[in-house]
């Protein structure tokens, strides 16, 4: 990797690192209305932080008196968004171990008797809860509200040599506590919460009963979208030397139409605040430059056409109704058809180049859209002697279907 390449990837990353920085410690969180109890049993109405809470949380972040306050939900009875989260603290008989195979045990885990936090997942006759970490997920069964919820019981170890052995006893609990009508469950019914949670469901509404379903809407909603993004490029290209990063040839920063095609999807976590973007686009460049070989002066020019093909991800911030904040960070390949031609000597083709960029910007209503971008290429000649340096700024309209 050339000193060229290395300063100019290094370059790139540090603005990445901080435009990302700058949005997630500046950006205003989503708080909702929510309450807490305590274990003495006091209920009080609350503002509460919504992240979603893929793992069992540790920490709670409430609004009092407008500010910030963090509690241990070890403290609290209960806490719930409506509709949205509950979290209910119990005393349970856990068996801890994890069911990934990179982390598998010699053997099944005992149960132990501990006070944890369970999501509920299905409130009704009977509720579904929920216990994850990053290494682990379990999910437990309540068939009488103020009895403990029992642990539905799956676990996998390593046997002798590569052999895995399991245990699927939470089948076997399932058809012993869910009897109702004529319903039945499969034995082929997966540890997973979309399969569990439609077994719990059934045996509710068998009962004649309704059920709670605990689940944020943000991650229910559309998750694609698909947009146009015309915009500008205030590009530069100069020619260097790659030993020692002198500048052989500036040439004239030039303002270019480019036209581009975003699709967007929105991760099913985070409250709908991290998404994947890909956002293929075209633009066409054309400048001169002066450089002196031997003392004289002598033009250079650069007349190409980019397609390049991003990919990179994005995270938004809720700023008010209809009115979010974005920054994005993307890296891809640039395809370029085009040269570098001189007044004297042979013309050079221009090859693909990497490139990575980073950007903030605003979305309204979720169709409009404003962004400023920052972009830098890769060398794209692949000669010696000689390397290029590329990018610019980019203002970038969007308009989302």
């Amino acid at each position: 990797m050339s000193y060229l390449f290395a300063r100019s990837i290094f370059r790139m990353l540090a603005l990445t690192v901080a435009l990302v920085c700058t949005t997630l410690l500046t950006a205003q969180q989503t708080y909702e209305t929510g309450y807490l109890i305590t274990t003495d049993g006091q209920r009080e109405s609350v503002q509460i932080l919504n992240v979603d809470w893929r793992y069992t949380p540790t920490t709670l972040t409430v609004l009092r008196d407008g500010s910030p306050t963090i509690i241990d939900p070890a403290t609290l009875t209960e806490f719930a968004i409506p509709g949205k989260a509950r979290f209910v603290n119990h005393t349970v008989q856990l068996e801890r171990s994890s069911t990934e195979t990179q982390l598998l045990a010699d053997a099944p885990s005992p149960q132990e008797e501990q006070r944890i936090l369970l999501r509920t997942e299905v409130e009704g006759p009977a509720s579904l809860y929920s216990y994850r970490t990053p290494q682990l997920t379990k999910f437990f069964l309540q068939l009488e509200a103020g009895t403990p919820p029992v642990q539905l019981m799956y676990q996998r170890w390593q046997g002798a040599g590569t052999t895995v052995r399991t245990n699927e006893q939470y089948v076997t609990q399932l058809r012993s506590a869910l009897q109702c009508g004529t319903t039945s469950i499969s034995a082929q019914t997966d540890y997973q919460l979309r399969e569990l949670r439609k077994v719990v469901l059934d045996y509710n509404s068998c009962r004649g009963a309704a059920s709670t379903i605990y689940t944020n809407n943000a991650a229910r909603g559309k998750r694609l979208y698909i947009g146009v993004t015309p915009g500008v490029f205030f590009g530069k290209f100069e020619l260097v030397d790659p030993g020692n990063d002198r500048m052989l040839v500036s040439m004239e920063a030039k303002a270019s139409p480019r036209i581009g095609l975003e699709l967007e999807y929105r991760l099913p976590f985070g409250n709908n605040k991290i998404a994947l973007v890909f956002e293929p686009n075209y633009y066409r460049y054309k400048s001169s430059g002066t450089y002196s070989p031997v003392s004289r002066i002598e033009m250079a020019a650069a007349d190409y056409s980019a397609l390049e093909l991003p990919v990179g991800l994005r995270y938004y911030s809720y700023l008010s109704s209809g009115t979010k904040a974005f920054a994005t960070v993307m890296g891809g390949y640039n395809f370029f058809s085009g040269e570098i031609m001189y007044d004297r000597g042979p013309d050079t083709e221009l090859k693909g180049s990497f490139t990575a960029s980073a950007g903030l910007g605003l979305r309204f209503r979720e169709h409009f859209g404003i962004e400023v971008r920052y972009q830098h290429n890769t060398d794209n000649l692949g000669i010696l002697g000689q390397a290029s340096r590329s990018g610019g700024i980019r203002a970038i309209t969007s308009y989302v279907f």
